[in-house]
């Protein structure tokens, strides 16, 4: 099964497994405590203490086990800041872009990034995507965001596991954000946060054997038509196909 890496995007403290490990010393200082009161009183409430004893017992236990399995699945790749190997792969599509396009860099107006998809424990429905590079060919948000599954074409496309393109039907900024609630799934304040500036989106999902999503390539374009280009859609595919090479070659466990 392929899985693409997670970055760096907190700090130790604020991983869940941190709260499991505290949870699991107090427990185990509460074991101790209960333990010293019988050796030094037996008589003292045996039946309450052997209680509280067992209570704080399992508690350490299950704490215990549950700080494994989160801090097991967190390092099952080492985080990085970046995966150097994806971010040279959407830099060649920027690159095959700007070639069909005749201009240079921001000129296209297309950002290029990559998402993991994360899904639940049964593997039966997608709950989180991951971004996992940079941004490139504009300004966006840095790797290790994460967002529900749920909504967007990036939602879509992992969900569904095929491709998806779309564009805006307004100009105006206001029945755009509508547009994103109404048809895409975003919630208002979620809505309010994407860029009015992009006009067109194309979603491209990674296959895994099992024809499950493991990732999704994500281009936004300024341009409404771009994506409408054979040449472009066929410069893409190509080179999501290299990027799915790259991770079965190097992300498969």
């Amino acid at each position: 099964m392929v899985e693409l890496p997670s970055v760096k995007n907190k700090r130790w403290y604020f991983h869940s497994w941190v709260l499991e490990l505290i949870l699991a010393f107090l427990a185990a200082i509460w074991a101790l405590l209960t333990a010293i009161k019988l050796l030094r009183d037996p008589s003292a409430g045996s039946a309450e203490c052997v209680g509280a004893f067992i209570v704080a017992g399992l508690i350490f236990v299950v704490s215990s086990i549950k700080a494994w399995r989160s801090r097991a699945a967190e390092i099952k790749y080492q985080p990085i800041e970046e995966p150097k190997d994806l971010a040279g792969l959407i830099r060649g599509i920027h690159g095959s872009l700007c070639q069909i396009n005749q201009c240079e860099g921001d000129a296209l107006g297309v950002r290029i990034t990559v998402y993991k998809v994360i899904w639940d424990r049964q593997r039966l429905n997608p709950i989180k995507l991951e971004q996992v590079t940079k941004y490139f060919g504009g300004l966006g948000g840095l790797p290790g965001r994460r967002y529900s599954a749920r909504a967007g074409i990036i939602g879509r496309a992992a969900r569904m596991a095929e491709p998806y393109k779309a564009k805006r039907e307004s100009a105006d900024a206001d029945a755009f954000r509508s547009e994103l609630v109404g048809v895409w799934g975003y919630t208002s304040n979620e809505a309010e946060s994407v860029s009015p500036e992009r006009w067109a989106w194309l979603a491209f999902p990674l296959l895994g054997d099992d024809e499950a999503a493991y990732g999704v390539v994500f281009l936004d374009s300024k341009k409404p038509e771009l994506f409408d280009d054979e040449r472009v859609t066929s410069a893409i595919v190509n080179g999501c196909s290299l990027i799915a090479e790259e991770a079965r070659a190097v992300y498969n466990r």
